[in-house]
């Protein structure tokens, strides 16, 4: 199987020092894949929850994850519907119980990219950004930190990758804990069998029938080690869409390799 070459993997931080590194090693277990696992809290310290609602109620909607103190990364189609108003976002946290509101945070303005269509997600660009009213302390908050990207950059085919999100733990279930699954990576010819897509900009990943993405991990990222370091994690995609059911088929990332340079000069325009 011919493999993508990886351009490059320069770090890209948005002004803060990308340290990002899981615990230990992941193993694949089979049994575990299934149904996905649940996260112990740190693990993935960049994971936020997109909350939606009004007059003082907010549900949880989509994932996201931080970018720097102010700037969280989340797919397009999370954002196309309201007013930056209608959004909350939670951080540091796995689950919704008891959360302080220290860790909820208003948004203060969204942008998502000017060619996404939505309803569309096939047709790439489902990528968007989300500035916080107020900085996240990342000193006085417990388990909350910044997401590493690649630079213009694609994550080899049959690679191991981790997905997150605070979706459903089965298709009729609501969320109740931010779980993770691993997924191999899929070639462009299998990515493109079921969807026409680019697949330069969208990747899928996973089994027919097995773990997957699915409703309220949309937004969240799937991250990859890296080859010459495991414990490093680098987030390659956005979770973007998928068939229905969630699980009878591969699951689709916005390839966030090509989009380093839309979220750098946007960062910078909104600040």
């Amino acid at each position: 199987m011919t493999k993508l070459i990886i351009l490059q993997l320069l770090l890209w931080t948005f002004n803060l020092i990308c340290t990002n590194q899981i615990n230990e090693t992941t193993n694949v277990d089979s049994s575990r894949i299934i149904n996905g696992i649940d996260v112990p809290l740190g693990k993935y310290p960049f994971v936020v929850s997109v909350m939606k609602g009004a007059s003082g109620q907010f549900s949880h909607t989509c994932t996201g994850s931080v970018l720097n103190s102010k700037t969280i990364l989340t797919a397009a189609h999370c954002l196309v519907k309201d007013n930056a108003d209608k959004y909350r976002v939670m951080v540091g946290q796995i689950n919704f119980q008891n959360v302080s509101s220290s860790y909820i945070f208003e948004v203060q303005s969204i942008k998502y990219h000017n060619r996404f269509i939505p309803n569309e997600a096939t047709a790439g660009y489902d990528i968007g950004i989300m500035i916080l009213k107020k900085e996240i302390s990342f000193k006085q908050l417990k388990n909350v930190n910044i997401v590493c990207l690649p630079s213009i950059a694609s994550v080899p085919e049959s690679s191991k990758c981790v997905a997150i999100g605070f979706g459903r733990t089965e298709i009729s279930n609501a969320p109740i804990k931010l779980r993770s699954a691993i997924l191999p990576i899929k070639s462009k010819r299998i990515c493109k069998s079921k969807y026409q897509i680019n697949p330069y900009k969208i990747i899928c990943a996973g089994f027919i029938n097995g773990a997957a993405a699915c409703f309220g991990d949309s937004g969240g990222p799937l991250v990859c080690p890296l080859k010459a370091n495991p414990k490093k994690i680098l987030q390659f995609g956005i979770t973007s869409f998928g068939p229905n059911p969630c699980n009878k088929s591969y699951s689709y990332f916005t390839n966030v390799g090509p989009y380093v340079q839309w979220l750098n000069v946007n960062v910078k325009q909104i600040k």
